[in-house]
């Protein structure tokens, strides 16, 4: 059975699923059609780029990174659907394979205190 929490938070994970693909997606957009290839994406935001965004990329990987290592604790199965949903449907990935685990987690008998 699953518990409150684990409703509650896959719930969440399910609401932010949408919001966060489409921001990713918008993302995208707005990065190729400012800077028009893949290589000047990746100049401005690793190799010309100045101390401040070189470190927000670093961050940001490496947030994502903990992320997905997160999800592998949970499951396997859930850790790999995110790395390869994650090339289409960005952060959101993470989302919904959090959310479906949630669900997946069995809820602990309660303990009775004396």
């Amino acid at each position: 059975a699953i518990g409150q929490g684990e409703k509650a938070a896959a719930f969440a994970f399910r609401a932010a699923t949408p919001v966060t693909a489409l921001a990713y997606f918008y993302f995208v957009y707005l990065a190729y059609s400012s800077f028009g290839s893949p290589s000047a994406v990746w100049q401005a935001v690793w190799t010309d780029a100045n101390a401040s965004v070189a470190f927000m990329t670093i961050d940001t990987l490496i947030l994502y990174v903990g992320v997905c290592i997160y999800i592998a604790f949970r499951s396997w199965p859930a850790f790999f659907k995110t790395l390869l949903l994650s090339p289409l449907i960005g952060p959101a990935a993470a989302c919904w394979t959090l959310a479906e685990v949630e669900e997946d987690t069995p809820r602990a008998a309660p303990t009775k205190t004396k």
